[in-house]
């Protein structure tokens, strides 16, 4: 799971890990995003 994210951000520009837990919670969201869950699912 965590290269998901890792690779989430790096598509995104960001670099391999966010500086704010803020920012893992989103980078989350949207890996399981791409990954194929709903919203629905992941919240």
């Amino acid at each position: 799971m965590h290269r998901i994210i890792r690779d989430a951000c790096l598509s995104l520009g960001n670099r391999k890990w966010s500086s704010t837990l803020q920012d893992e919670l989103k980078n989350l969201v949207s890996a399981f995003e791409h990954a194929g869950f709903s919203k629905e699912n992941i919240s």
